[in-house]
């Protein structure tokens, strides 16, 4: 069987050659119903962007870097999946780089490689230890922000709204970091933390120990696929919406597509102890 060509993506698209091409890469100047179609068609007839011949005419090399300060949460299916979801589409492939390395000397031997873009995500503690980085290369930041740069980040406001509805008349929220490193390290800042012998409040549980308070309404701060103890309430960190989030933003701040927002902000999803996402009313 012969291989696909862009010639038959463009035929059966109904579209030339160019468009296929700018919609492959996800030129924001083609319209979101071409790009889709265009996507669809080349999918089913298993064809993929020469990213080779297009890097010498267009001076990409289709190479997107993905930076992690830390490998957890990040490091993850659901966020490396929404991440690829996007960028393939965009005849993008990802270079991963683990934490280890200086900021500084990574940045400058990403740029002495010629990647396209850098999504770099890590806590927003490190907002302050790398304020003075900098790169040429585009970039857009995850989990913190580093101004002028785009972000994408969890809204604590909209966080504290959905524990809130959980807390019913009394409004009483209490905080318990049961040991290693929180997935919502803001709620330690918004919550005031638990004191033995509490009654009658919502305990917000973010750690490794996944142990209820007996006879008190607990969340649990969760990653996808985990769970937390039979009958609980749990919060989860929106690793999958991190991914296609920061993915889309990125191949918008590549392509030169304006208005960019500095902050994107998502919402943490709250599950019921039957395991059912509770809809968000704002």
């Amino acid at each position: 069987m012969a291989k696909a060509t862009m010639e038959d993506v463009a035929r059966l698209a109904g579209v030339n050659k160019a468009t296929v091409s700018r919609a492959l890469r996800g030129d924001s100047r083609i319209s979101q119903a071409t790009r889709e179609k265009v996507w669809k068609i080349a999918k089913n007839l298993g064809y993929r962007l020469d990213l080779a011949a297009s890097s010498l005419s267009g001076g990409k090399t289709g190479i997107a870097a993905l930076v992690l300060d830390e490998m957890d949460p990040w490091l993850t299916g659901p966020f490396l999946e929404g991440l690829n979801r996007v960028l393939s589409r965009t005849g993008m492939d990802l270079l991963l780089k683990l934490p280890g390395c200086n900021p500084g000397e990574l940045f400058s031997s990403l740029e002495a490689r010629h990647v396209d873009c850098i999504l770099w995500a890590g806590r927003e503690e490190r907002c302050l230890e790398h304020k003075g980085t900098s790169s040429t290369t585009p970039m857009v930041t995850a989990g913190f922000s580093l101004p002028p740069k785009p972000a994408v980040l969890i809204s604590p406001e909209r966080t504290m709204e959905r524990l809130k509805t959980l807390a019913g008349e009394t409004g009483t929220l209490r905080y318990w970091n049961s040991g290693g490193v929180p997935l919502f390290p803001f709620l330690s800042r918004m919550i005031v933390p638990w004191k033995t012998g509490e009654k009658k409040i919502t305990l917000v549980i973010d750690g490794e120990d996944q142990t209820p308070l007996p006879g008190e309404r607990c969340v649990f701060c969760t990653r996808p696929g985990t769970h937390p103890p039979l009958g609980m309430y749990s919060i989860e960190w929106p690793a999958f919406e991190f991914g296609v989030t920061a993915a889309r933003i990125l191949v918008n701040v590549l392509h030169g597509q304006s208005p960019v927002p500095e902050v994107t902000y998502l919402v943490p999803t709250l599950k019921s102890p039957e395991g059912d996402t509770l809809p968000y009313v704002k």
